[in-house]
C-alpha cells in the first residue's frame, strides 16, 4: 500500500503536466506562416502539402526566413522488418509574398535542407522525461542516421546530406471581409526542384486547395485552416504512398502589447503512407506549436518550439526562428 502512494502521486503529477500543456493550446490559441514542419520524415520531405495561413491579406510584399530544426529519435520493430531514425533535418525557408490590393496574394516557398546525426538526443529525452513521456529505446543502432528495411524499400543512411528542396507555388483570394472577419481560399502548385538522392524532396508534382478563416477579437487574433492535397508519385516509399493528404488546424495569438504577442497552433494531418506495418508512417499526426513574435517597424521575430502529441511520430521535437521583412 505503501508503494502504491508514491506512484499514483506520480501518476497524478505527469497527468497535471500533459494537462497543463493542452490548457496552454486551448487558453491562447494567428497560423504561424513560414512554419514547415508539419512531416519532416528523412525518408520523404513532403513539402506539397501546405501550411497553415491566415485569411486576412496584407498589401506589398512580404519575405521571409526561416530556420528550423526537427529532431527524431525512433526505433520501430514489426517482426523482421525495422525502422530507425536517430537525427535532426535543418530546413532555411525562403518565402515571398506579395498582396495586390485587399483581395489577391502570390508567393512561393524554396527550402534548403540539411539532415545529420543528432546532437540533441540527450536533451529531447531529458525534455520528454519532465513532461512524462518517455524516451526511445535506440540501443543497438547507432551507426546509420536513417534506417528503414521494408518489402521493396530498403535504405540506410548515415553522415550528414544537404541539398535544395522542392518548390512550392502558391496563390490566395479574399472572398470575404466584414469588419474583423476574413476568410480565403489558397491554392498551390509544388515541382520537384529538390534533390531525389539527397531526399531533400519528394520527387513529385503536388497539388493542393486549402479555405483559411481568421477573426480579431479584442488582442486576439483566431485562426482555422483546411486542406486537401493530391500528391504525385514519390521518389522513395512509392508503393506505400497515399494519394490525397488531408489538414485541419487552428490557432490564436494574443497581444500583450502592440509589439509583442504569444501564439499557439494545433496542427493536425492524415497519414501520408499505407500499408507498412509502422503506425508512424501509416496514421495521421497531431503536432502543438508555441511561441512569440515581436514586431518593430517593418521588421519581425519569431521563436516557436514544437511538440508531437502522438509520442511516435516525426518530428518528435521542432525549434523554428523566424524573420520577415514587409517592404
Amino acid at each position: 500500500m505503501k508503494n502504491q502512494v508514491p506512484k499514483a502521486a506520480k501518476n497524478f503529477a505527469v497527468c497535471l503536466r500533459r494537462c497543463a500543456v493542452f490548457f496552454l493550446f486551448w487558453a491562447f490559441s494567428q497560423s504561424l506562416c513560414g512554419f514547415y514542419m508539419n512531416n519532416q520524415l528523412p525518408f520523404a520531405q513532403v513539402f506539397g502539402v501546405p501550411n497553415p495561413e491566415p485569411a486576412r491579406i496584407k498589401p506589398g510584399a512580404k519575405f521571409m526566413l526561416g530556420a528550423d530544426l526537427a529532431h527524431t529519435r525512433i526505433l520501430k520493430t514489426s517482426g523482421a522488418r525495422i525502422l530507425y531514425m536517430e537525427g535532426d533535418s535543418y530546413t532555411f525557408n525562403f518565402v515571398y509574398d506579395y498582396g495586390f490590393g485587399q483581395n489577391w496574394q502570390v508567393g512561393f516557398a524554396l527550402p534548403y535542407v540539411l539532415q545529420k546525426s543528432s546532437n540533441f538526443g540527450e536533451f529531447v529525452d531529458e525534455y520528454h522525461k519532465f513532461l512524462g513521456l518517455g524516451k526511445a529505446d535506440i540501443r543497438g543502432l547507432e551507426d546509420p542516421s536513417f534506417y528503414l528495411d521494408l518489402p521493396g524499400a530498403y535504405y540506410r543512411e548515415s553522415g550528414q546530406r544537404q541539398a535544395f528542396g522542392d518548390l512550392l507555388l502558391k496563390g490566395k483570394y479574399n472572398f470575404y471581409s466584414s469588419g474583423s472577419t476574413w476568410a480565403s481560399v489558397l491554392g498551390y502548385w509544388k515541382l520537384p526542384t529538390g534533390d531525389k538522392k539527397a531526399l531533400s524532396g519528394s520527387g513529385s508534382q503536388d497539388f493542393s486547395l486549402a479555405v483559411s478563416a481568421s477573426r480579431a477579437w479584442q488582442r486576439w487574433i483566431y485562426d482555422a485552416f483546411a486542406s486537401c492535397s493530391y500528391l504525385g508519385d514519390f521518389a522513395s516509399l512509392e508503393d506505400y504512398q497515399k494519394r490525397f493528404v488531408y489538414t485541419l488546424n487552428g490557432g490564436a495569438e494574443y497581444f500583450f502589447t502592440q509589439n509583442f504577442s504569444f501564439q499557439a497552433q494545433l496542427n493536425g494531418s492524415s497519414a501520408y503512407y499505407q500499408n507498412t506495418d509502422f503506425a508512424i508512417l501509416d496514421s495521421g499526426s497531431l503536432l502543438l506549436f508555441l511561441g512569440v513574435k515581436y514586431r518593430k517597424k517593418k521588421w519581425e521575430w519569431r521563436f516557436f518550439l514544437g511538440e508531437d502529441i502522438w509520442v511516435s511520430h516525426s518530428p518528435d521535437v521542432s525549434l523554428s526562428i523566424v524573420t520577415a521583412y514587409l517592404f
